[in-house]
């Protein structure tokens, strides 16, 4: 009966979601999951992206149509119609995560969006702008949900890394090489570039460049998250975790990502880095399913 009086609830209002992301290929990668879920809940959904300017503007005009974005472009966009109902998932602050006048900025456009709720994905940013802006509508999700991948046999550590954040967090991955006396490291995604800021003929570090989603584990058992770039809470990390694999992160990124808010068996290795051991208890957290439903009960209270 409960079930049947939620149901027509959701026929009062507005059944049409929209997913804005910086490209319409994104929703695709990073949201395909939520999307389903919320089909599955027979929500009309429509995906797009910033260059699909005639459907934005039909879209934001029509109070029938709920707007879901994500990525920090599409998020900026989004902001500035202040009038316009929706949920903005704030998926990390990237390279302007330390730039005081962009957090001020931020600030001062999510003070103005009165008819949006906002998720983080990351609890430092959760904790940050919910201290700044009085009364804001803001909820914590631990990132998207992870999937469970085949990793190697071997006590291979690999790091899986984009081209336009490689720079960023190569300084991190050298510092963990060295203080915990790695030999070798394997790095999926893209090619490390600068060999000058790394010239040690002891340590080899294997760029293996681009992988099928199914294979960016196969090379080992042990991940490492690097500092650097400011993510929210990676995907290739949720990953890693729900595919049984020793992780290995510095300190100061559990504290930004919240895992310390878990009552997690963590061991001490060299100089502040951490390991979260493999089968740790956070894989119940990160599962995909529950993950999806937090999403969907945080985004129907204001639509």
């Amino acid at each position: 009966m409960e079930k049947k009086k939620i149901n027509n609830k959701y026929n009062k209002k507005s059944k049409n979601i929209i997913f804005l992301n910086d490209k319409h290929y994104l929703n695709n990668l990073y949201r395909k999951d939520l999307i389903l879920y919320f089909k599955e809940k027979r929500f009309s959904v429509f995906s797009i992206g910033l260059k699909n300017t005639l459907s934005i503007f039909k879209f934001f005009i029509n109070e029938q149509y709920y707007v879901v974005s994500s990525n920090l472009k599409a998020n900026l966009f989004f902001l500035f119609f202040f009038k316009k109902k929706g949920t903005v998932i704030i998926n990390g602050l990237g390279r302007f995560r330390n730039l005081k006048i962009f957090r001020l900025l931020l600030v001062f456009l999510i003070s103005f969006n009165k008819n949006k709720s906002f998720i983080f994905q990351n609890y430092a940013d959760y904790r940050y702008f919910v201290k700044k802006i009085y009364n804001l509508e803001a909820h914590w999700i631990l990132g998207s949900g992870g999937t469970e991948r085949k990793s190697g046999i071997s006590n291979k550590v690999i790091t899986v890394q984009r081209k336009n954040k490689i720079n960023l967090v190569i300084p991190s991955i050298i510092k963990y090489i060295k203080e915990n006396n790695v030999k070798e490291l394997y790095l999926v995604g893209c090619i490390f570039p600068e060999k000058k800021f790394f010239n040690n003929d002891e340590v080899k570090i294997q760029s293996l460049g681009y992988l099928e989603q199914e294979k960016i584990f196969l090379n080992g058992n042990i991940f490492l998250q690097p500092c650097g770039y400011g993510e929210g809470f990676p995907h290739t990390l949720s990953d890693a975790i729900m595919s049984n694999m020793e992780i290995h992160m510095h300190k100061k990124s559990f504290i930004s990502f919240g895992l310390y808010k878990y009552n997690l068996n963590i061991e001490k290795l060299n100089n502040n880095w951490i390991k979260i051991p493999k089968n740790s208890n956070i894989k119940n957290v990160l599962k995909k399913q529950k993950i999806n439903k937090l999403y969907f009960d945080k985004i129907i209270r204001k639509i």
